[in-house]
């Protein structure tokens, strides 16, 4: 196996431009998981729910198959890929934790709000994607554990921890829920990834993520199957609109995962998704609060300490240097400023 090369730095703009994709599509995440909530408990299935929120990106993206060529032809590149193990199969298999994902979003989203189900995520976030970057196992390649990445990422932590901090004994459920949010929330870092990798070789980012939304339907549908039972309908009743845009969201969030990362790495694009979730899940909780869910001040603290970590992880002062030293090197030369 060819060792992963280390990952020169970006510049400043195109990593502040991707990173600013990443922060819209993490808003959208925390509206998705609101919206993801909101649904279980409108039609009584959390299970139901969440196959609806995945039904509904699938059929948006097989729209979209039948008029983009290029996608097509990423799908048409699937096997070859498969057969020189450029992919292998387990790549392919992201939706499954996209799905379980889901699955604990509805679940858990009614018990202890968005704010927390947003931060709660971060800890296990930070540190699976401090190893994918570590070891260049996305196309990304390899980012070094330089000590201000690994101390904003611990800054993260901890600033989740705070924010978790009254919740423990106010809900006698609370630290299951969030167990369950910590392990959905490795498996879906461990899908973006999977699913940049494939978008990377098919050349194809929306042929990666039809990959991933059909596999996660497939499975949310056995699931479905076995907590009904096999001979039970699909009960539907039509709920609001706006209830069914989940799965679109999702979609977004998937397709900008698998552009951003290759050019940012998995650690950066992650936290800087939080930092719109978080902004976005703190609006929501203020604006649309569930009965049980609580916005504290130490919630409030701890997000606006995240903040920080996040900003802490693009390590500024390393690019202010690269900035000032070609800007020195420009005057030297007599190269004209642009």
């Amino acid at each position: 196996m060819m060792p992963v090369p280390e990952r020169k730095a970006a510049r400043p703009l195109v990593v502040f431009m991707f990173l600013s994709v990443a922060f819209l599509l993490g808003m959208l995440m925390a509206l998705q998981a609101r919206i993801n909530g909101q649904l279980g408990l409108a039609i009584g299935n959390k299970v139901q729910a969440s196959l609806i929120s995945f039904s509904v990106g699938l059929v948006a993206l097989i729209v979209l198959f039948m008029i983009v060529p290029s996608m097509r032809g990423g799908l048409r590149r699937l096997p070859a890929l498969l057969r020189e193990r450029t992919l292998l199969p387990w790549h392919l298999l992201g939706g499954i934790a996209g799905a379980c994902f889901i699955l604990a979003q509805v679940h858990t989203v009614p018990l202890i709000g968005v704010a927390l189900f947003t931060v709660v995520g971060v800890a296990a976030e930070s540190i699976t994607a401090l190893i994918i970057d570590r070891f260049g196992l996305s196309p990304a390649g390899k980012y070094g554990l330089s000590f201000t990445r690994v101390a904003a990422a611990v800054l993260v932590i901890l600033a989740v921890i705070l924010a978790s901090f009254d919740e423990f004994d106010v809900l006698s459920v609370s630290i299951l829920a969030l167990g369950a949010v910590f392990l959905a929330r490795i498996g879906t870092t461990i899908q973006v990834t999977f699913n940049a990798k494939v978008a990377f070789e098919t050349n194809s980012y929306l042929a990666a993520t039809l990959v991933s939304f059909l596999v996660g339907t497939i499975f949310l549908f056995i699931i479905f199957l076995i907590s009904t039972g096999s001979g039970t309908a699909l009960a539907f009743e039509w709920q609001p609109w706006w209830l069914y845009l989940g799965g679109i969201f999702g979609l977004l969030a998937i397709a900008g995962g698998t552009v951003c990362i290759p050019k940012v790495g998995v650690l950066l694009y992650g936290l800087a998704g939080v930092g719109g979730s978080i902004i976005g899940s703190l609006l929501i909780d203020v604006a649309l609060p569930f009965a049980n869910a609580q916005l504290s001040v130490l919630t409030l603290f701890g997000s606006v300490l995240a903040l920080v970590g996040i900003v802490a992880a693009t390590e500024p002062i390393k690019y202010l240097r690269l900035v000032t030293s070609a800007s020195q090197k420009r005057r030297r030369v007599g190269v004209p400023r642009a």
